[in-house]
């Protein structure tokens, strides 16, 4: 009582599944086939298909999010627990870290978060303009961070503040970088979206797939609120 034709061939199947293709009149040929006197075709009763699915973009997005979120807590974890050894004499973050300047980074990277929301719904209104000007605005706030990131790093490397130095420098350019990398994989998928609709390829209606890059986006801003709370302003240390 099988509704597909993969249900019909034959295990295992010949090499284009069948000799000759059943015929096809209706969306469930083969009941059709053993039931004709009820056939979809004849009778037009077969029942509306009211079945809900995930958007597959979407899972895959959130599947993706969740294994980094589990790889960021694992780093963060580390970064803990390798700086609460207060006796050791090495320089904490306070210190050797720039904290206002990169609290001012760290608005222009949650900024995008809104822009993205704001491209989010220009796409879906169908207002290309407003789209591209919201998601360049946002691929700029991030390269902004970066390059603030980029600041500090240089700073720090000036100071003698290497990843070889000791156990904070290592798990500071650990922690930071990994989060680097993971913003310039989004900017470059933001970069994706955007030539996409320039060339016509991201219509309202594929607004979806927009949206599941967005899920990592935002999970980016969220990471780097539990970096900079945890790494420069020292909560549980």
């Amino acid at each position: 009582d099988a509704f597909t034709l993969e249900w019909a061939t034959t295990s295992p199947p010949p090499a284009e599944n069948f000799e000759s293709l059943p015929e096809i009149k209706g969306r469930r040929p083969v009941w059709d086939a053993n039931y004709p006197d009820f056939a979809d075709w004849k009778t037009q009763q077969t029942p509306e298909d009211h079945g809900t699915r995930p958007s597959a973009a979407r899972t895959a997005a959130w599947a993706f999010v969740i294994s980094e979120a589990i790889f960021f807590v694992l780093l963060l974890v580390t970064y803990v627990v390798f700086n609460t050894r207060h006796d050791t004499g090495w320089p904490s973050a306070a210190t050797a870290l720039n904290v206002p300047r990169t609290a001012i980074f760290t608005l222009f990277l949650l900024s995008s978060s809104v822009t993205f929301w704001q491209a989010e719904k220009r796409l879906r209104a169908g207002d290309r303009t407003g789209f591209r000007r919201q998601l360049a605005l946002t691929i700029l706030l991030g390269l902004t961070f970066l390059a603030g990131q980029a600041w500090e790093y240089t700073d720090l490397i000036r100071d003698g503040v290497t990843i070889s130095r000791n156990l904070f420098a290592s798990t500071f350019f650990t922690v930071t970088g990994f989060h680097g990398l993971h913003v310039t994989a989004g900017i470059v998928a933001l970069a994706i979206m955007l030539a996409m609709n320039l060339g016509g390829y991201l219509p309202a209606k594929r607004s979806r797939v927009f949206a599941s890059v967005g899920i990592y986006w935002h999970f980016v801003d969220v990471v780097w609120i539990a970096v900079f709370s945890i790494v420069y302003l020292g909560f549980l240390q």
